[in-house]
């Protein structure tokens, strides 16, 4: 259960999410870009290795400064759909 979360950034240009653990966004991210939306994967912004353990597979970096208020807003309606049916499956 339980949906994404993000954190309102006080600057900056991205959005951190985190998704349910049951997804891993790198192996989605096709899914996405066939869909027209992009992300990186958060597991680039992790260590690698060390004491903390694998890099978590179900967090994403988005950018919000690239594009209109318009297009932002259809491609978290696409990402949310991409990611809905991926839980479902």
């Amino acid at each position: 259960g339980g949906g994404a979360h993000w954190v309102r950034p006080a600057g900056g240009m991205f959005f951190w999410v985190t998704l349910p653990a049951a997804l891993d966004s790198a192996a989605l991210l096709p899914r996405a870009v066939e869909a027209g939306v992009a992300y990186v994967p958060g597991a680039a912004f992790y260590p690698v290795g060390g004491a903390s353990g694998p890099a978590p597979a179900h967090t994403l970096r988005l950018s919000f400064v690239t594009v209109a208020p318009a297009q932002i807003e259809a491609a978290i309606t696409t990402l949310a759909r991409v990611f809905r049916e991926a839980l479902e499956q």
